[in-house]
């Protein structure tokens, strides 16, 4: 507010030279301000502020770990895929096996018995009635003596109790001898051996002749026979010539001396002492049934034998199980394990897994010339314990033995003539995804790689491969020489059993000269489709059983696709999601402005930009700017290279709803649009080819 007085004052000094002095508006303006002050002024501000900064590079077209760069620093669409993978356990599998076996007691057999049994002449005497009392009489003189007729003795018991109490007989020996001490011949011994109990006949038998100072001997089998512990043996008959009229010493404690001896006893059941012996020794082989490959020799990657074992007998029993043919560290694997004795009329059982990896395993049996075959040795024996037990061939082992998870880290054999059908299957792939629009590649280039690390040869039969574009609903099958028709693959080579494996390699190959390629690519799949055979040996065993397969070293079959991006597009879209820095003070004092997108295109297209914000709740955009605008590609130089990029600079006007939707959602999603000009003209994408953009705001603040 002025007055008239300081209009005129001002007015005055105006009009003279130097015009007002400084003291005097120093002094003018502190009388203002205490004279005339009102309400504190309020003013509109104009800030440029910057809100975001960031590129959009061209390797971001497909994901960064399908992109290479060639010796010219263009960009290479690199695109590898496995197919498919032999392993040990696609070539065969070992089933786990587990078989049970019973084995009867191959043998028992008791311990050998002798007993002697002298008969003095003085005891025959008396049975021999007058003459025999005759000749007792002259006793210690000598004297002719008489024929002495047929006559019988008292049965004597024979007690072996201590070693038996009763056994039956699969198969026995007994001999039975007569020594004659006497000075006399004697003749028709007959004799008979009897069990006591129930009389059971045993053996009887006839001896016609035995002269003086002889031993005669008798062989009789006890096969089917039972004996008991105590016997009773008897001579029925028993007579002599005399001395034929020569006088003779007589001692009557000279005697003839029976002897009994019992041997080679194999009973079927007895209850005795037993010695120590084998119950059981066998050996055999153990088939490995169902294995479609023929296997010589395997190493054991990871595996387990098991064991469960019963055993009726009453006694302790001791089991080797060996396989001679499986080592570690040149030592075969063995089990030994002692089975408790049965209760009557039960069983004892032991059952356990033992660990079987590491073990180098021949598999050609017994004789060495069959195959799948495991040679085993069983052995089941009981020690001498003193004690009379009850036995039985009847008794019995149950073995259940087998194989479980057996996995070979190696296995050398005939991998056999084999095809492995892969397919119809299906590969789902998202490196093209941020790829859209037409899209016309111009020289790629494909190879179906093969790298056989098994010592098998092979063939390899590619029937189909399909491009699916399931986001517009497109496909296309492969064409080209290397499908439909048999690929010949090598078989690798070991160390004469040992590593290194040297694969065999083959790479079979197509581009746009021998198949449609791409076009196949140009698709922008995102599913194969696809379908393929491998053949194992097809012309047979040609190795003589020298196939080999190592744990971890496969066939391989892979897909690599390279394709220059060097291409005609159309409406190839580039896009990045980005936070808005939007940290600056009294955002809520914003009237309006503008947005200013700043482009400094460096790729050799046109290109179309859209600027939207995002909704952080459901994802949907409010647009900013529309994609009407074009974006001028940057120039090229003589050998078709960007040298400077293309500077465009897009205004957006602000209205105070469009800022509040900005200070709420924080987030834009930029998109570059491109198009080739002319459509189906092939541009090259060198990898440091960007487009640099910026967000700025020229906002309007109220300030008070």
């Amino acid at each position: 507010m002025k007055s008239v007085f300081m209009q005129n004052v001002i007015s005055h000094y105006s009009g003279k030279a130097g015009g007002l002095p400084v003291m005097f508006l120093f002094n003018l303006l502190i009388l203002l301000g205490v004279s005339c002050r009102k309400v504190e002024p309020k003013w509109d501000a104009e800030i440029l502020t910057p809100l975001l900064k960031s590129e959009l590079n061209v390797s971001d077209l497909v994901q960064d770990s399908s992109l290479l760069t060639d010796s010219n620093n263009v960009l290479q669409f690199v695109y590898r895929q496995s197919l498919y993978n032999i392993a040990v356990d696609s070539l065969f599998q070992i089933n786990d096996t587990v078989r049970a076996r019973t084995f009867t007691i191959d043998s028992l057999s008791l311990y050998n018995a002798t007993a002697t049994y002298p008969i003095t002449l003085g005891a025959i005497c008396l049975q021999a009635g007058f003459i025999g009392a005759i000749i007792i009489s002259q006793n210690g003189s000598s004297i002719a003596i008489p024929a002495i007729p047929s006559f019988n003795t008292p049965a004597f018991e024979i007690n072996a109790d201590s070693l038996f109490t009763s056994m039956t007989l699969d198969q026995g020996k007994i001999d039975v001898g007569f020594k004659n001490e006497l000075p006399i011949d004697i003749t028709d011994v007959k004799f008979e051996l009897r069990n006591q109990s129930d009389n059971a006949l045993i053996v009887s038998g006839n001896f016609p002749l035995i002269k003086s100072k002889t031993s005669e001997k008798q062989t009789f089998l006890l096969d089917g026979k039972t004996l008991e512990g105590k016997l009773k043996a008897q001579l029925i008959s028993f007579s002599s010539p005399g001395s034929n009229n020569v006088p003779v010493l007589i001692d009557t404690s000279n005697a003839i001396v029976a002897e009994l001896k019992v041997y080679d006893l194999f009973p079927n059941t007895a209850t005795a002492v037993w010695p120590e012996q084998n119950l059981v020794n066998q050996q055999q082989n153990f088939y490995l049934r169902g294995l479609n490959v023929q296997l010589k020799e395997a190493i054991i990657k990871s595996g387990k034998i098991r064991l469960r074992m019963f055993s009726t007998i009453q006694d302790s029993v001791k089991l080797t199980y060996t396989i001679p043919g499986g080592t570690k560290n040149g030592v075969p694997f063995e089990i030994y394990q002692v089975l408790p004795p049965a209760p009557p009329g039960g069983a004892s059982e032991y059952q356990n897994d033992f660990d079987f990896s590491g073990y180098h395993v021949d598999f050609t049996g017994q004789t060495k010339d069959s195959f799948n075959a495991i040679f085993n040795t069983y052995l089941m024996k009981i020690d001498y314990s003193g004690v009379k037990k009850t036995f039985s061939k009847s008794d019995n082992f149950r073995l259940e033995l087998g194989f479980v998870g057996i996995k070979p880290s190696y296995a050398r054999g005939y991998l056999n003539m084999d095809t492995f059908k892969i397919g119809p299957s299906t590969i789902t792939t998202d490196v093209f995804n941020d790829l859209n629009g037409v899209i016309k590649f111009e020289d790629v280039k494909m190879s179906v790689g093969l790298e056989n690390n098994i010592g098998a040869d092979a063939e390899f039969y590619l029937s189909q491969i399909k491009a699916v574009n399931s986001r517009n609903q497109t496909s296309l099958d492969l064409t080209g020489d290397i499908l439909n028709r048999p690929l010949s693959i090598d078989r690798a080579k070991d160390n004469n059993g040992f590593p290194p494996v040297v694969p065999s390699v083959h790479n079979f190959y197509l581009n746009k000269s021998n198949s449609n390629l791409n076009e196949f690519v140009s698709l922008l799949p995102d599913q194969l489709d696809y379908s393929l055979e491998i053949r194992t040996n097809p012309k047979g065993n040609v190795s003589n059983f020298q196939d080999f397969i190592y744990d971890g070293k496969l066939l391989n079959v892979d897909l690599l696709l390279e394709a220059p991006l060097n291409f005609s597009a159309s409406g190839m879209q580039l896009c990045r999601e980005l936070e808005m820095d939007l940290s600056q003070d009294r955002l809520e004092q914003i009237q309006g402005g503008n947005l200013f997108l700043n482009v400094d295109n460096g790729v050799p297209i046109d290109c179309r930009l859209t600027l939207a914000l995002i909704n952080p709740v459901d994802g949907t955009s409010i647009p900013l700017i529309n994609g009407n605008q074009i974006i001028q590609a940057a120039e090229i130089d003589a050998f078709g290279k960007v040298t400077q990029p293309k500077s465009s600079v897009i205004k957006i006007e602000l209205s105070r709803s469009l800022i509040d939707e900005i200070l709420r959602t924080k987030k834009v999603k930029v998109c570059a649009v491109f198009d080739t000009k002319p459509a189906d003209k092939a541009v090259k994408i060198y990898s440091d080819y960007k487009i640099n953009f910026s967000l700025t705001g020229d906002f309007i603040y109220r300030a008070e």
